[in-house]
């Protein structure tokens, strides 16, 4: 429950207060995504999905496993105010083309 609920996922990163600098919010084997790495991580794959193409309010598909580099593109996504569309990296390719289309079809994505 929220007393002024933060208007979306940005705004609600950006009010989780600071952790300090070398505490480690997620590691994977050798990679460690510490407080001071998260927020630049994630502009920096933002500005590339943006240079790419993509545009707030654009549905992303995102089918990739439970990784840093799942939390950064996610996070990404939601800094330029793009849609990520969780996707399950074990479907099929007939699971996957249904996904999509009944997803981006039914909301005219691109």
């Amino acid at each position: 429950m929220y007393r002024n609920r933060p208007a979306d996922l940005a705004a609600l990163r950006r009010s989780v207060p600071e952790l300090p600098q070398s505490l480690p919010a997620l590691s994977q084997s050798v990679y460690v995504w510490t407080a001071d790495s998260r927020t630049p991580r994630s502009s920096s794959a933002g500005r590339a999905l943006s240079r790419r193409g993509v545009c707030a309010g654009d549905m992303v598909g995102l089918f990739a496993a439970n990784t840093l580099a799942w939390m950064i593109s996610f996070w990404g996504l939601v800094e330029i105010g793009a849609v990520p569309v969780l996707m399950n990296g074990w479907w099929s390719e007939l699971e996957s083309r249904h996904a999509i289309d009944l997803g981006w079809g039914a909301h005219g994505g691109r």
